[in-house]
């Protein structure tokens, strides 16, 4: 029989081991007991050689065929040559196989790694071996592959592969997913197999225990071992360095190398992963990441010995990109010639985490120019620091190392209240350049307050794939503050924030802890979280001792809020003063209107009067509610010195107005009352101002007198720019809503006094539908309506649907809505002939009154369109209704913003309009008055069409003042 062919069958024929964990620890016996034990279990005269490197289990096989054996009644012999001279195993050999013919008994006889040896040697050995055979024992030899001569020396071995001996399956009780993910990681090889154990592992994050990365490690180094000969030592150290990749990269390394070594450790060696063609290769130092770090000192022996191959492998990862696995090869003693590489691309090792890498580069490197290396160690110097560091003011040599270099150090001089101007195109081609810049540039406009602008840049340069990275981790911080700034929720403990955070935490990054500082500081001033207020208190208390300018402002600014929630305006002030004082040394100017901007705030809280202040024609967000903030401090008959906010909502102020209308106590109800009808939707959509402190003000509307408060009710249904159902306070998330049609069935309910038809239902809510389809859907929506009441509270039936009358009902007597509170207090506004009762029904109506009616996709009879537009004109009724009142009464502003509402919400009736130019002309706004009547005339003119034109009598009759 042809041994290589019987090889072959040994190691593909091999059964597949049972899923438990016996049966696993004898899957590689099985297959070797195949050449040895025929099926009644008798014994073969034969020799078998197990050829594979260490750590495949070859002792563990030979030791489990010998224990089989013993338990037959064989004399089973054992030598272990593994410390022994080629001459000693020889004589060994041939006195056992002396022995074993006198004795003439069955025998089994296990040799384990027989010492490579020369031509004498090997053929004493071998004529040994086949004296046991031929005196019927069973010979079963484990050998490293740098023995095989022994092997080769006789044709009738049976030759078993290191393929024969990988584990193909784990224990019962691993998932597929973990155990498929663990075979890959480990290969089969049995002594990583045992390391990482039966435990599940998360193939995303490729977490293995510490036991794997020591037996990597150890298999690492004895692949390394000294008996193998100086080219096959160096090829293996470069493959193990390189990770993966093309072997002609490696031969080029080296400087050349014999196929057959390849073909051997294809064969033999699987921890290498060459391919069938030898042209890539992927060992297992690549597969997981951070292997080769920790197997650094396995490796350090041998590469001493071959210092070159691990110069030339370092400058070829850096060649080709592969920055974090030449990081790694770099602590090594021998790689210090070669540093150079790492200088050369200094910006991109600092962008990796490496900053200590650099600095120990520069300085042990030669050939670096002094000045060079004084600018990349300051800047490097810089990113580790806390506080003030000199920065290079020369930029560098290369185009490259300049531009990188410069932008790291404008990403640390920010933190200190420096700002720069834009950079050019942010899709320039180099990918490092590209995110520093849109990282620059996004912070340089959130100084000056230009979030929406920034969060632009921002999504236009969204962070690339690959190993985690300064540039993107601060990509993705600038990303999570902007998106806060503009009204969207802090995103708590999101995996990308914290990946980010992380990354700058366990790197020598500790100069740029103030980016994470300031989005703490605003994630909690902004949450609406219970529990923020004391996040935020420990935040600004730790922070306000912060190195950085910038960090230290906002640090004592959102103290400041803090100190207004709490009731302690006195102490804002001081703090807000503060700020204000060190914001001055900053290259703009936004932080110090900030800060300004809360001094005010403490003082008005405080009962100071503020001095005049004037406000020019050219005002960006800021400006809108310094204007709004000035405005409450004056009262109704003292004149307007700055003008008046604009009925556009301050989108990049946003985020200043949800602090101030809560918290302030009558200031805050004041600004509330004061803003314009879109700033309060645009505020409210932003979402609920954050909670203040227990004991302060937080009523940021006025209650209307002698109307009778509603009662609690536990469902609570808002339809009024928007849909919300809450039960006992609880929001049930829109997700859940949008099934079945749900909201749109609630919401024609409720509007229709609770009571409905089935087949008006359906012609509402599905009018595409058959009746039959329909009454299903119906019922359907109700169920499943009824489910999530019921999960929050057991207790409320809130929809009954009957199939026998076919009607669907609504308990009304459960159920709160904004829309009737609403058109209460409106009505009473039109009809009371009490200027302040009017008045005060008018403002009740303006504060429910959010937006428009919520309006479903499926409005089959547009009933709720008709409602829609019967409730805005209602609105409008009031909001004149109520202009009118505060005029009587001397509240001149009031009228004018009322008048203003009643304007938006239709802006052709011409009484809104007549109410809005007395109110303005009251007020002493002439100029803006004339410009809100001809902007009324050329509507009509538009609306009318080119044979009607405006008559002008309401601009004649406004002017006398006439009603």
């Amino acid at each position: 029989m042809n041994p290589e062919r019987h090889r072959e069958e040994i190691g593909a024929g091999a059964p597949q081991p049972a899923r438990n964990s016996s049966d696993v620890e004898r899957a590689p016996y099985e297959r070797v007991a195949i050449a040895l034990f025929d099926r009644d279990g008798s014994l073969n005269s034969r020799v078998v050689a197990i050829c594979a490197e260490p750590g495949m289990g070859r002792r563990s096989v030979v030791e489990a065929v010998l224990r089989r054996a013993s338990e037959q009644g064989a004399t089973v012999y054992r030598r272990d040559f593994a410390r022994t001279s080629p001459q000693s195993a020889s004589r060994s050999l041939v006195r056992l196989a002396k022995c074993i013919e006198d004795k003439g008994s069955r025998a089994v006889v296990g040799i384990c790694d027989p010492p490579s040896s020369d031509e004498a040697s090997v053929a004493r050995q071998a004529t040994a071996l086949r004296r046991m055979r031929d005196a019927r024992a069973s010979v079963l030899i484990a050998l490293c592959p740098e023995a095989r001569q022994l092997v080769e020396a006789i044709p009738e071995c049976y030759v078993i592969t290191a393929s024969a001996l990988l584990q193909r399956a784990l224990a019962e009780g691993d998932s597929g997913a973990a155990s498929n993910e663990a075979l890959r990681l480990t290969r089969g090889i049995p002594c990583l197999v045992m390391a990482v154990g039966t435990g599940v592992r998360d193939s995303a994050s490729n977490e293995m225990p510490i036991a794997f990365y020591d037996a990597l490690g150890n298999l690492i180094g004895r692949s390394l071992r000294p008996t193998l000969s100086d080219e096959e030592r160096r090829l293996r150290l470069a493959l193990i360095l390189f990770g993966e990749g093309r072997t002609e990269d490696v031969i080029r390394a080296i400087g050349g190398t014999h196929a057959d070594l390849l073909e051997g450790l294809r064969e033999s060696a699987p921890l290498f992963g060459v391919s069938a063609d030898l042209s890539v290769f992927s060992c297992l130092s690549s597969v997981v990441p951070g292997a080769l770090s920790a197997c650094v000192r396995s490796i350090a022996p041998a590469s001493s010995i071959y210092p070159d191959v691990a110069q030339a492998v370092l400058a070829a990862l850096v060649e080709r990109g592969s920055l974090a696995r030449a990081a790694a090869l770099a602590l090594l003693p021998e790689c210090r010639p070669a540093l150079g590489a790492v200088v050369d691309r200094a910006a991109e090792f600092i962008d990796m985490g490496e900053v200590r890498l650099v600095l120990h580069s520069v300085r042990a490197a030669e050939g670096i120019p002094d000045e060079r290396g004084e600018r990349i160690c300051r800047v490097a110097s810089a990113l580790d620091e806390r506080g003030a560091c000199r920065l290079p003011t020369q930029p560098g040599d290369g185009h490259h190392a300049r531009t990188a270099l410069e932008l790291l150090a404008e990403t640390r001089a920010v933190l200190w209240g420096r700002s720069f101007v834009e950079r050019g195109d942010a899709r320039r081609p180099d990918g490092l350049e590209r995110r520093l810049s849109a990282h620059v540039t996004a912070c340089s406009l959130m100084m000056r307050g230009l979030f929406s602008r920034a969060l632009q840049v921002l999504v236009g340069a969204p962070a690339e794939r690959g190993p985690a990275r300064l540039s993107d981790a601060l990509l993705t911080l600038d990303g999570e503050l902007a998106r806060i700034m503009v009204g969207g929720p802090p995103s708590e403990g999101a995996d990308e924030v914290e990946k980010a955070e992380q990354f700058i935490v366990t790197h020598p990054l500790r100069g740029l802890s103030g980016y994470l500082a300031i989005g703490e500081l605003m994630g909690a001033l902004l949450s609406t979280d219970q529990a923020a207020e004391e996040r935020l208190r420990e935040a600004a208390t730790r922070h306000e001792r912060s190195g950085d300018a910038l960090v230290q402002a906002v640090a004592l600014m959102a103290g400041s809020v803090l100190d207004l929630r709490a009731g302690s305006a006195a102490r804002a002030q001081v703090r807000s003063s503060l700020a204000e004082a060190l914001c001055r040394g900053f290259d703009v100017d936004y932080p110090r209107r900030v800060a300004s901007l809360l001094v005010d705030v403490a003082r008005l809280v405080q009962g100071d009067r503020l001095e005049p202040r004037l406000l020019g024609d050219a005002r960006d967000d800021l400006d809108e509610v310094c204007a709004l903030v000035w405005g409450v401090g004056l009262s109704e008959d003292e004149p307007m010195l700055a003008p008046v906010p604009g009925e556009e909502p301050p989108w990049d102020a946003l985020w200043l107005l949800r602090l101030l209308c809560s918290g302030a106590g009558e200031l805050s109800r004041e600004l509330v009352e004061r803003m314009p009808a879109r700033w309060r939707r645009a505020v409210s959509a932003a979402g609920h101002p954050p909670v203040p402190r227990r004991g302060a003000v937080v009523e940021t509307s006025m209650p209307v007198v002698g109307l009778a408060a509603s009662e609690e009710r536990p469902v609570e249904i808002r339809l009024l720019g928007g849909f919300v159902l809450s039960v006992h306070g609880a929001r049930i998330p829109d997700c859940q809503l949008e099934r079945r049609s749900m909201k749109a069935m609630l919401e024609y309910l409720v509007l229709h006094e609770g009571y409905a038809k089935r087949y008006q239902i359906v012609e509402q809510v599905w009018p595409d539908c058959d009746y039959v389809l329909g009454f299903n859907r119906a019922y359907q929506a109700t169920s499943a309506l009824r489910s999530l009441v019921t999960e929050r509270d057991k207790r409320l039936s809130l929809i009954v649907a009957s199939r026998t009358s076919g009607e669907i009902s609504l308990d009304m007597g459960l159920v709160g809505c904004d829309v009737a509170r609403f058109r209460k207090a409106a009505l009473e506004a039109v009809d009371e002939e009490d200027p302040a009762r009017s008045l005060a029904c008018a403002r009740e109506a303006e504060r429910l009154y959010a937006g428009d009616l919520y309006l479903p996709s499926e409005d089959g009879t547009g009933y709720l369109a008709a409602m829609r537009a019967e409730l805005r004109n209602l609105y409008a009724d009031a909001m004149v209704e109520g202009s009118a009142a505060a005029l009587t009464l001397g509240r001149d502003r009031t009228a004018a913003r009322l008048a203003e509402n009643a304007v938006m919400a239709n802006d052709v009736r011409e009484d809104a309009v007549i109410a809005l130019v007395r109110a303005l002309q009251a007020c002493g706004r002439g100029e803006e008055a004339l410009r809100q009547r001809r902007a009324y005339e050329t509507r009509v003119a538009h609306r009318a069409g080119p044979r009607r034109r405006a008559s002008g009598a309401t601009a004649d009759v406004a002017a006398r003042g006439e009603p």
